[in-house]
């Protein structure tokens, strides 16, 4: 995934909500009172929050920006309405323009501004159900990201981030004082998920020695010319002093305060359980899907995909002898492997020639639900690409691969620049859809086993392990969050699929400990799979996977629905009309050949709870601070 964009990743705050898509693109001209507005809405969120500037754009002088307060925002309940009536009035204003009279690119955008406000105004009618602390999206974690992420280009920027850092105590006092509303009412973590959170919080406070906000902080000052012996010097021990005998005593007292509202949760573990519960979660998976559907109707994409892989999955993992289930890709490291990934793109369109920079996370740092990251760049350098690892999620060099097909070549980094390439509006990054990015990055990482040198029967059965567990995890997220299954519901749902309903506590407990966080990548891969095998089974010979993943592309992230409208239209250009049906195989093959009874999905990904992202930035809860959401 990309990691605070794309895991809400960074404590997306207040979202934006949903009208009615109907697309009929035109070819006009571009209207520029349009884009002037666009570009607008791009300067008014940079300069009024300093951690979206730093990180959105790296030349905000020469651009003529002003530098907003330093610290991390608002996050207070008032917060919330008042992200709905600026959320309003950016409607408005969007919908004063004549969609009919834009050009095909503009109304891309439009579309696209219209889904994003409208979800996450949607969202940010339940302040109660949102948990900055949940294990997945904790909040700590995202703000020590950001630090220690956090780029230095000129003298100025040290002493910035020092003045950033000290207002940490505050903006988390912000949250806490919600998080103890929330628990007032009822609405607060479970146990397991208190536990997993409190985890991390104590990997961070427990590492006083070499504490990665000292450490990380220390070497970009020794690293930074132009510094003077006695500046560095005196910009270490600052920063040593606060950390070590104010932030960390700070964050251990914050601990304390979780800790006291245990219990607090009145109703069971899942959304369905909590009032106003289903609301929420149907909201939220519209947001996180890109998709203006029931829950009931977003599950059965997902189901779909799983009866229509899991015949060939049986086949493959009952012939398969541990030759083939344990062959590893032959690659020392991870800069081998994104070198080796830059060279195998035959499938994609061209990008400029790129360089990254992959590194380990510190252990004091890397959250156990996280296996890569990728930092979106400035609008402004687009060339300053960053792949983060947590070496403590690899567990092999297939692992690795995956990783970094998913966070590069041809996952996020590579979508990015393609799409800053084709022309995007800067104000496109500030919009997060996160079915179609991690889509994006989930399919092409699948695609990416063909590539890996792996024998055919082991890349397809690595493609086969990880696409299924990702999806069936999300499913049985939905099915638990937004339906309210049951142990066993979700039981008989595994039996029907041929799958072992042993695994349905295993399935249920995650759904309640991290809701939502795995379905924008299990139905993402899902819709993204499918639509490229309908757009193959129909164009046979003719299918071109340039062509088509350029038509993907462009027009950059965006709603699913929308996504599917564009490859409607591609396929119509062809003289075909678009059938979502084309791909269909023949009914699922009964389990019981596989001489185990129901499978259980047990290979590389079994234990995935792993998500990969995209980071950029960490969000205030203000939509004028954070207009567009994570």
């Amino acid at each position: 995934m990309t990691m605070m964009k794309k895991m809400i990743r960074a404590f997306a705050g207040i979202l934006l909500c949903f009208g009615t898509m109907t697309p009929v693109y035109a070819e006009n001209a571009d209207d520029p009172a349009f884009d002037e507005w666009l570009d607008r809405q791009f300067r008014e969120s940079v300069e009024q929050d300093y951690t979206s500037m730093h990180f959105y754009v790296r030349h905000w002088k020469e651009a003529g920006l002003t530098k907003p307060e330093i610290n991390f925002g608002e996050a207070g309940l008032d917060s919330y309405d008042e992200a709905i009536v600026e959320c309003q009035k950016t409607l408005d204003e969007l919908q004063a323009f004549d969609y009919d009279k834009l050009s095909v690119r503009q109304q891309h955008d439009y579309d696209a501004m219209l889904f994003s406000q409208t979800s996450v105004m949607k969202l940010n009618e339940y302040p109660m159900l949102a948990f900055a602390f949940d294990p997945s999206n904790n909040i700590v974690d995202n703000l020590h990201t950001n630090l220690t992420e956090f780029v230095f280009y000129e003298e100025e920027d040290f002493d910035d981030y020092l003045t950033l850092l000290k207002t940490a105590p505050d903006f988390l006092d912000q949250i806490m004082e919600l998080t103890k509303q929330q628990a007032a009412e009822g609405y607060f973590l479970i146990d397991s998920a208190l536990d997993q959170t409190l985890s991390e919080i104590d990997k961070f406070t427990e590492n006083k020695t070499n504490n990665p906000l000292v450490a990380v902080f220390n070497n970009n000052v020794e690293a930074f010319d132009g510094l003077s012996s006695s500046k560095k010097e005196q910009l270490k021990k600052d920063n040593e002093e606060y950390v070590l005998n104010t932030y960390i005593p700070y964050v251990e007292n914050l601990r304390a305060e979780l800790e006291s509202l245990r219990g607090s949760r009145k109703g069971g573990d899942s959304y369905a359980d909590l009032k106003d519960g289903k609301e929420y979660y149907a909201a939220y998976l519209k947001y996180c899907t890109g998709l203006d559907r029931t829950p009931e109707e977003i599950l059965e994409i997902g189901t779909k995909y799983i009866k229509n892989l899991l015949p060939s999955y049986i086949v493959m993992i009952t012939a398969a002898d541990d030759a083939v289930t344990e062959e590893q890709v032959a690659f020392k490291d991870a800069e081998e492997i994104l070198n080796y990934l830059k060279q195998h793109l035959s499938d994609y369109p061209e990008i400029p020639e790129t360089s990254f920079t992959v590194s380990y996370l510190d252990p004091s740092l890397a959250s156990d639900s996280i296996g890569a990251y990728y930092m979106v760049p400035p609008v402004d350098d687009y060339g300053n690409n960053v792949i983060k690892v947590n070496g403590s999620n690899v567990d092999d060099m297939n692992n690795l691969y995956y990783y970094l097909a998913h966070e590069g070549y041809p996952g996020h980094l590579f979508a990015h620049t393609w799409c800053h390439e084709d022309g995007e509006k800067p104000v496109r990054q500030l919009l997060s859809f996160l079915g179609y990015g991690e889509g994006w990055a989930m399919y092409t990482s699948g695609q990416m086993w063909k590539e890996s040198g792996l024998s055919p029967q082991a890349a397809e059965l690595n493609r086969l392990d990880w696409d299924l567990n990702y999806v069936l995890m999300a499913v049985a997220d939905i099915g638990v969050n937004a339906i309210g299954w049951s142990v066993k519901e979700l039981g008989d749902y595994l039996d029907r699929l041929g799958l072992n309903s042993s695994a349905a506590q295993d399935l249920y407990d995650n759904a309640c400990m991290t809701p939502g966080s795995l379905v924008p990548y299990g139905i993402g891969l899902a819709f993204m799979d499918t639509l490229r095998e309908n757009t193959e089974a129909q164009l046979g010979s003719a299918f071109d996977p340039v062509e088509y993943h350029e038509a993907v592309l462009r027009y950059s992230e965006r709603p699913l629905d929308l996504l599917e409208k564009d490859i409607q239209a591609y396929l119509e250009s062809k003289d075909i009309a678009y059938d979502p049906n084309a791909a269909d195989s023949t009914e699922p093959a009964e389990t019981a050949d596989s001489g185990s009874g129901s499978l259980i999905l047990i290979g590389a990904a079994a234990a995935a709870a792993v998500i990969l992202g995209t980071i950029i930035i960490l969000r205030s809860r203000n939509k004028r601070e954070d207009p567009f959401g994570a």
